[in-house]
């Protein structure tokens, strides 16, 4: 259902905005914790990640310890630490310590998202594979394989110009947005 992601997206990022602005009950976490999980398990996080995530995105104060997680979504610890271990690899969540307390507290990582989005590297390594494929498969001719996988490589193309202009017009919206605040 290709309408159903951006919809689903949008009331993502909406309950988010609402969720910031007011104290919510334990009652009210739980239910925002499984609903937000379920929308980001549609959006490729495993389901139990997808969890994980929703509540450090939710939480107040905004980081928790592994017992803290494992409490809240009442699921196993080796189950926690796997989908923690995921989100850290995938950039997703940070930890840090507190000196003289040996755990380590969670959090998101909303800076390091906007690092992936900037993924110049991955688009150019792409196109370069999608090329040589390309090559090899012109030898056969023209066949229907080969004119999507043009069509992808155009599209990473595309996307490899166009990003930058993003994130310099994001940088303009940004400066603008701190100048009208002070």
């Amino acid at each position: 259902m290709p309408g159903s992601f951006n919809t689903e997206l949008i009331k993502l990022f909406l309950k988010l905005s609402v969720s910031t602005q007011m104290k919510l009950t334990e009652e009210e976490l739980q239910y925002e914790t499984e609903n937000l999980g379920l929308v980001l398990d549609e959006l490729g996080i495993t389901p139990m990640a997808g969890r994980v995530l929703a509540y450090l995105m939710l939480s107040d104060p905004p980081h928790r310890s592994f017992d803290e997680i494992v409490d809240h979504l009442q699921a196993s610890k080796s189950t926690i630490s796997t989908s923690l271990k995921y989100l850290g690899q995938i950039d997703m969540i940070r930890y840090k310590t507190i000196p003289g307390d040996r755990r380590r507290y969670f959090s998101v990582a909303p800076d390091r998202w906007i690092a992936q989005i900037n993924v110049h590297d991955k688009f150019r390594a792409m196109v370069g594979i999608l090329n040589r494929v390309l090559e090899l498969r012109s030898a056969n001719d023209k066949d229907e394989l080969a004119s999507s996988l043009e069509e992808v490589r155009d599209m990473y193309l595309y996307f490899e110009t166009e990003i930058p202009k993003m994130f310099e017009r994001w940088e303009k919206i940004k400066k603008e947005r701190r100048e009208q605040l002070k």
